[in-house]
């Protein structure tokens, strides 16, 4: 929990709420588990630089980068950096579940959980790996202000992808299409802005509603999940 922010702690949790609902996933060879994550790389918890930027900051609001240098470094939290690694969420549920087949973190901003989606479909559908987890996770709360006065919200959603069956629920077709995903601004209304983990949870919420849901893989080609 140490080297944990918040948008980690979300995304750990929603690998292992992934996985718990997945039959049978731990059946598979470790070396034929795939991850996938999308997150954005903000550095550790913004509170632990606090105390450095208060003493290297005048009463009129100017930082002075000699003084954060000379006296406010050595106020920083010590795990900051280490909080902040953008593969810490890939890191710890990989290790955790024994993940060690094909692998990838994406740094993509919005953009990177739609990546990591189609990297993992892409992956059981070539024979790379016969189960993979993907999704995103990111928490833009204490970063609200800077989002173009759009109100930050938190969130996390990870998929489970293994080969089809026709018993399956879920049908997969490839359709061409440049639309966004309307549930993905109806997200952001009601959740706030999700960053990264804005597409999944959009894709999570369209799926648990019954209703079709479409991931997009390239400027030409998505992915079309319907019940």
């Amino acid at each position: 929990m140490k080297i944990m922010t918040r948008s980690v702690q979300l995304g750990v949790s929603a690998v292992q709420i992934a996985l718990s609902g997945a039959e049978d996933w731990d059946s598979v060879p470790p070396e034929r588990r795939g991850m996938f994550v999308g997150t954005t790389p903000l550095g550790g918890d913004p509170k632990d630089l606090m105390p450095a930027l208060e003493v290297s900051t005048s009463s009129s609001g100017e930082l002075s980068m000699s003084t954060f240098a000379s006296d406010g470094y050595s106020r920083i939290h010590p795990l900051w950096l280490i909080r902040g690694l953008s593969n810490n969420i890939l890191g710890i549920a990989a290790a955790t579940h024994d993940f060690q087949g094909v692998n990838a973190n994406y740094c993509s901003g919005e953009a990177s959980g739609t990546l990591a989606i189609s990297e993992a479909f892409w992956s059981v559908a070539e024979g790379r790996a016969d189960l993979c987890v993907a999704g995103a996770s990111d928490s833009m709360v204490s970063f609200s202000e800077q989002w173009m006065g759009r109100l930050g919200g938190e969130g996390a959603a990870f998929f489970v992808l293994r080969e089809a069956h026709p018993s399956d629920r879920w049908k997969v077709t490839l359709i061409k299409s440049n639309e966004r995903l309307t549930s993905e601004i109806e997200a952001e209304d009601e959740l706030g802005y999700l960053g990264t983990a804005g597409f999944v949870v959009a894709l999570a919420r369209r799926l648990l509603s019954g209703d079709s849901a479409r991931l997009r893989l390239s400027s030409e080609q998505i992915l079309s999940i319907s019940e």
